[in-house]
Formats: C-alpha cells, sequence, structure tokens
C-alpha cells in the first residue's frame, strides 16, 4: 500500500510471456467449413516484440501520473481552476508519442494494450475510511482533422462519459456559447475529478497538418 488510491489501483505490470498469451488471438476453426474458414483468418494476431514495449510505456505513463499526484492535490488544483487561480499549480501533464508510417499498426496496437488495464476503478472506501471515486486510468481519443480544440475538448468528455457512465457531454454541450479556453478549463475539472491517468490522442498527425496548412 502507498497510501494513495490511485497508485494502488494501477495493476502489476504482466511479464512479456503472460502479455504475448493474454493479447494474441488465434481463430477457432472447429466446426466452421472449409469454405469460410478465410473469413475467420482475420481473427488471427500474432503479437510483435514492440507491442510489449509500447504496453510498458502506457502501464509506466499511468504510474508516473499517479506517484505525482494526491487526493489533497486534486482537491487544491480543482479549487484553483474553479476560482480561476490556478497559476500555482502545475496542471501541464507530460507527454510523450508513439511514431510509425501509416498502417503499420500503432491504434491497434495502442488499443489492445490498454485492453489489458482496467479503464475504471469505483472506489467505496481506502484504508477503512470511506473513499468514493470514480477513477479513470485511461482515455483513448482522436484529432479532430481541423485540430479545433473545442471539437478535441468535447471528445475527451464524451471518451469520460463512456467510460463511467456520467452525463458530462450533455451538460457541457448545452452550454454552447463557452469559448474554447473556458471548456478547457470544464476538461481539465473533470479529468482531475475522476484522477485521469493518461489520455491517449490519435492521429496527431493531424495537428502538424493543420499547422502547415495555416502557415
Amino acid at each position: 500500500m502507498s497510501d494513495n488510491p490511485y497508485l494502488d489501483s494501477v495493476p502489476e505490470e504482466l511479464s512479456k510471456s503472460d502479455f504475448v498469451q493474454q493479447i494474441k488471438s488465434t481463430p477457432d476453426f472447429a466446426g466452421v467449413p472449409m469454405n469460410n474458414r478465410i473469413a475467420k483468418l482475420g481473427e488471427l494476431f500474432v503479437p510483435m516484440d514492440y507491442m510489449y514495449t509500447v504496453y510498458d510505456l502506457l502501464l509506466r505513463a499511468i504510474r508516473i501520473t499517479y506517484l505525482t499526484i494526491t487526493m489533497l492535490d486534486t482537491i487544491r488544483q480543482i479549487q484553483g481552476l474553479r476560482q480561476e487561480s490556478a497559476a500555482s499549480f502545475a496542471t501541464e501533464a507530460e507527454s510523450g508519442s508513439i511514431l510509425g508510417v501509416a498502417g503499420v499498426g500503432k491504434s491497434s496496437t495502442v488499443r489492445r494494450c490498454l485492453s489489458l488495464i482496467p479503464q475504471c476503478v469505483t472506489h467505496s472506501e481506502y484504508n477503512g475510511k470511506p473513499f468514493y471515486k470514480k477513477q479513470i486510468l485511461h482515455l483513448f481519443v482522436e484529432c479532430p482533422s481541423d485540430c479545433s480544440v473545442k471539437t478535441l475538448a468535447y471528445s475527451i468528455i464524451a471518451a469520460v462519459d463512456r467510460a463511467i457512465g456520467s452525463e458530462y457531454f450533455r451538460f457541457a454541450a448545452k452550454q454552447s456559447r463557452l469559448s474554447a479556453s473556458a471548456l478547457v478549463t470544464q476538461v481539465k475539472i473533470i479529468c482531475l475529478n475522476h484522477a485521469v491517468g493518461v489520455i491517449v490522442v490519435d492521429e496527431i498527425q493531424n495537428a502538424i497538418q493543420t499547422a502547415v496548412h495555416n502557415r
């Protein structure tokens, strides 16, 4: 136990052999007519060595997030954001990239790796004391084609709703006149409130293409 419920919720890292066993997929041809077996080949998935590195990277990123944040820090940051006095708190997260040519399987690899890590943990008590929290260990969103900050913010809010069954998006959509900065602040509060460990942004090349297009 680490006296940090967020950190204690992160699962132990799988060994490489266990990882391979859990992530691989082989089609079951039992009882399948010969002429239908080709269609089943789409279920075949043989993990490559680098995929364990990606899994390790994601799990370490989640763990590092919770090593640097406590329950008290979360409360202080949320209060600071609501009072527009968050300048004294570090709200910028660390980031990293997984790069590769198109079609190599980056997105599918990340999705498969994340499937081995629980997305949501519901707390009711910790160390014998009441502690109510729906903690989100990871979110997966796509960078908008036009790199719109508002669209990305709404995507993150919708991903939170899918993870925990909340209705943040419905309430945010009603405030259509919110500026991009105000919406980003709401996203920060939601992510802090649910202790989001890592946000994976797919298709991040859209940001580069938009920057080039806009010079």
